[in-house]
């Protein structure tokens, strides 16, 4: 008989060569995470700036929507209503407005056919907010004749009837609900030709005055909060009675 092997020695070969591996060293652990770190670093480096540009942009193209979204809401609402029809007020930095849609015109008097559910459009800027609202509303003060097609008799609201309206009290009731058109709007004002704020008579066209405001995160290079600003007016001529 041979001898006899040792005992680790056939634990070895009949385990397939299995041993124990030996744990990191702190030394290694220390090292590894400060290399993480340093990755991490540089990832930042990179990943940063590129974020601050891309909000930047973002801001950018959120204040020119705004600013752009009134005037195009405004062009084509005012194109299609008669000046008679307009209510305008100045309530602080607050304005409130309201017009009568025309939804077609009368071939024989060439007179304007309103809304004939007695419904005015609105629109609302509330500074406070930064926000235009538009909506549709009537008053029970405005009979339904006043929307025929007598060109004679426009259908407009007067100042209080328009609070009413916007309050919801009295005889105002808002048949749609505000939604927003615009956010971010830091100045909103119009004015006639002649320049100022009396719209007891008009003198088109009338002139819109918007800006949008929004700011953008701190840079992490200045540490400054940079403001995006869009700044635009627009003229525009209601429609006259007759057409």
């Amino acid at each position: 008989m041979g001898r006899a092997q040792p005992l680790e020695k056939t634990f070895h070969q009949h385990s397939g060569g299995t041993h124990l591996r030996r744990a990191f060293t702190l030394v290694e652990v220390v090292v590894a995470a400060g290399l993480s770190l340093l990755m991490l670093g540089l990832l930042a480096e990179l990943f940063l700036p590129s974020l601050w540009l891309y909000q930047k942009e973002q801001a950018t193209s959120e204040v020119h929507q705004s600013a752009l979204l009134v005037r195009q809401k405004l062009e084509r609402e005012l194109v299609n209503t008669c000046l008679e029809t307009m209510t305008i007020y100045q309530d602080g930095e607050d304005w409130l407005l309201s017009w009568a849609a025309v939804d077609d015109y009368d071939p024989v008097t060439r007179g304007p056919l309103y809304d004939q559910r007695g419904e005015f459009s609105l629109a609302c800027y509330r500074a406070q907010q930064r926000k235009l609202l538009l909506g549709r509303g009537k008053h029970t003060g405005v009979p339904l004749t006043t929307f025929a097609n007598n060109s004679s008799s426009a259908p407009r609201l007067s100042i209080k009837q328009l609070h009413d309206i916007f309050e919801q009290s009295g005889g105002g009731s808002l048949t749609t609900p505000l939604r927003v058109l615009a956010r971010n709007i830091v100045e909103f004002s119009v004015t006639d030709q002649s320049g100022d704020a009396d719209f007891s008579n008009f003198f088109p066209p009338l002139r819109f005055h918007v800006v949008a405001q929004s700011a953008v995160p701190a840079s992490s290079s200045t540490g400054q909060q940079p403001q995006q600003r869009a700044e635009l007016e627009c003229t525009l001529t209601p429609r006259v009675r007759r057409w």
